[in-house]
């Protein structure tokens, strides 16, 4: 008998996974490596700030403390480095942008997100930018084939996961727990 059943070991039935076996709940994961999974071809970047009009990503304020905590935590429970925070160089697009950029750089709900702001060129070796640009902070990469290999080797371990196609017919009474083949 399992506490929940995971259809599918892409980033999110990984995150889900490490997440309910923190809380002490079992779990079986169904998964099909070699079917469609778009987790497998993730680039794993994140950042705060996005777009053509840099806007703050949703729910940044809330999301991004915990990417950096679930993630530092997955590394020790999985005994794996795949999470890489780093900053980020934006240029600025234009004179208007740069002075966007200085006035939002006073306000509080930015400033998490803003490392150091350079108004004139910087980089000019490797990047056009003469209005200079933004250092943004609480970004980076997770390296997600790695990731999700780590997950699935822990998971193995613990023998809560399966490689197959997950068949609702397998389970007769939710009382007795899930029933699959062998």
């Amino acid at each position: 008998k399992v506490d929940y059943i995971i259809i599918g070991q892409g980033l999110a039935g990984s995150c889900l996974a490490l997440c309910l076996l923190s809380k002490g709940k079992s779990i079986m994961v169904f998964d099909r490596p070699e079917q469609n999974r778009s987790s497998a071809i993730a680039a794993g970047l994140f950042n705060p700030i996005t777009g053509k009009l840099m806007s703050k990503t949703w729910q940044a304020d809330h999301l991004f403390p915990e990417l950096d905590f679930f993630y530092r935590n997955a590394e020790q429970i999985l005994d794996q480095r795949f999470y890489y925070p780093q900053s980020l160089y934006r240029p600025f697009l234009s004179v208007e942008e740069q002075n966007a950029w200085m006035g939002k750089s006073s306000e509080a709900t930015w400033m998490p997100y803003i490392e150091k702001i350079y108004s004139q060129g910087v980089f000019t070796h490797q990047v056009n930018n003469p209005w200079g640009g933004i250092v943004l902070s609480q970004c980076g990469y997770v390296d997600v084939p790695k990731f999700m290999k780590s997950v699935s080797d822990y998971l193995a371990k613990r023998n809560s996961i399966v490689f197959e196609k997950f068949d609702e017919q397998l389970i007769h009474n939710p009382h007795e727990g899930i029933r699959y083949k062998d």
